[in-house]
């Protein structure tokens, strides 16, 4: 029986057509990559050895359909903006507070805030509280897939406490689908953080 095997490259040997979908090991990060039939060059990963982390550094990152599934981390106190790409149902990022935003606010907003929307639910609650009707836990719905471009969070009532951490993914071809919790600093209370 022989072997076979997927080549190793820089790059893809060609480009996808309405018959063909190359596929390789990306030798730059050891990725198994496609380019889906029919979409020229654009490539899609299929295997990494590890869930890539995006930890924000700038002041306003946007996000890439290639980066769909990494870990985005909101990294300073200077408070951050994540912005999705282009909604493409199957999408998803996961999005994790590791610094509490003091002097701006921690966003993930859409690309197109005229047409991309997000919907969904989080679950928020204050650090070290007594469930109340204010310090929660408190569930903040985002229901209507025309208003809501922003998940919101700046320090004190819309959340953004370390461990805070949630989810969108796209799940129709124009809303995000929120799911995840909140973390408040203590003595807030608490507000919704979907924004339009």
């Amino acid at each position: 029986m022989s072997i076979h095997g997927i080549a190793r490259r820089g790059s893809a040997n060609g480009v996808g057509t309405a018959n063909t979908a190359p596929i390789y090991v990306n030798s730059s990060d050891n990725t198994v990559r496609v380019i889906p039939t029919g979409s020229g060059t654009t490539e899609i990963p299929l295997q990494s050895a590890y869930r890539p982390v995006i930890n924000l550094a700038a002041a306003s990152t946007p996000l890439t359909a290639a980066q769909s599934g990494s870990l985005v981390v909101f990294t300073t106190a200077a408070g951050q903006i994540a912005v999705l790409p282009a909604i493409t149902p199957g999408l998803w990022f996961d999005f994790y507070v590791n610094v509490l935003p003091t002097s701006a606010t921690h966003d993930v907003s859409t690309f197109n805030e005229t047409t991309d929307f997000i919907i969904g639910a989080i679950l928020m609650t204050t650090v070290n509280a007594t469930p109340s009707g204010t310090a929660g836990p408190l569930l903040f719905q985002s229901l209507i897939g025309t208003s809501n471009v922003e998940v919101s969070m700046n320090g004190s009532t819309t959340g953004g406490s370390i461990g805070s951490a949630f989810r969108l993914f796209a799940s129709a071809a124009t809303t995000w689908q929120a799911q995840g919790i909140i973390i408040a600093p203590n003595g807030q209370s608490l507000a919704t953080p979907f924004s339009t």
